[in-house]
Order: C-alpha cells, then structure tokens, then sequence
C-alpha cells in the first residue's frame, strides 16, 4: 500500500466517480473492484479524529485528490477535513440525482469484502479518539490495488 504525505493545495472530486471505474462509496458500483484488503488498510481514514484521506482511484500520485463519496460518508469525524471543507477549500461534493451512496465507512467496507466483525472496523462503532494519525497522509484503495497486483505478479506476499 502507498501512503502520500502530499504538500499541495487539498483537493476533492466534485461529485463521486461514474462510469466503468465507480466510487465505491456507490451503491451501483462493482464490488468485485478493489481487494477487501484495500478498503481493511484504508478505515483509518475514518477514525474518529483521523487525520489521513481516503483518496480517490481516480487521482494520481502527483496531484491526489480526496474521494467525494468518502467526503460525504466516511469523513465526518476526520477534523482537519472537516475544517477544509468549513473553510471552503475544499468544496462539498455534489450527489448526482439517482445516485445512493453507502451510509459510513463500515457500510462500505463490508459490502466489499471486509468481515463485519473484522477488528479494524471496531473503532468506527465506538465513540472517542482513535490510533495514531499524526501525518496528513492520502490513503488510495488504488494504490492498495496497484501494490497486490504487483506483489502477486512477482510472487510475493498478498
């Protein structure tokens, strides 16, 4: 998995993906997409008083981007996302009318693939501060992806 320490200006899609690559955070999208370990690595993006980014598959590594649907569900308890978007620096994705979208972070990493009673989603249920998020970090389920692939092809670990 990559974690980006990006200094950049923060930046967010404008609306969560569509087409053949859809947002997981997307009722409609296929769940078969990224691996659950991807979205296992990822839910401390969640965590209450989290600093890190879930980022969007979309984005690249030169210029991440912060993913829409993970802004509108799974963000609430991140601070420092909370203040971008108060501050208008990062502005609220819009839904696109028909779409539905996953309720919180748990939702969606259960549907794909993750157990439910998997650990590392326990912090997500309580209430309090969570692990250790010191770094503004953006955390992609593409470069997850990206990395198992690799890994798989070259014969190493999963």
């Amino acid at each position: 998995m990559t974690s980006l320490e990006y200094q950049g200006p923060p930046a967010a899609q404008r609306s969560p993906c569509a087409g053949t690559e859809r947002c997981p955070w997307r009722w409609d999208a296929a769940l078969s997409a990224f691996p659950a370990e991807a979205f296992r690595l990822s839910a401390s993006t969640s965590y209450p008083d989290s600093t890190r980014r879930f980022g969007c598959h979309s984005s690249s590594v030169e210029a991440p981007q912060a993913c829409a649907g993970w802004l509108l569900r799974g963000a609430s308890g991140n601070r420092r996302v909370q203040e971008l978007l108060e501050s208008g620096r990062i502005k609220t994705p819009i839904v696109p009318e028909g779409v539905e979208l996953y309720d919180d972070y748990a939702e969606m990493a259960v549907a794909n693939g993750v157990a439910e009673d998997d650990p590392v989603l326990a912090p997500l249920r309580q209430n309090g501060p969570q692990g250790e998020s010191a770094r503004d970090e953006c955390v992609s389920p593409m470069d997850v992806f990206a990395t198992e692939t690799q890994n798989q092809r070259s014969g190493g670990a999963k």
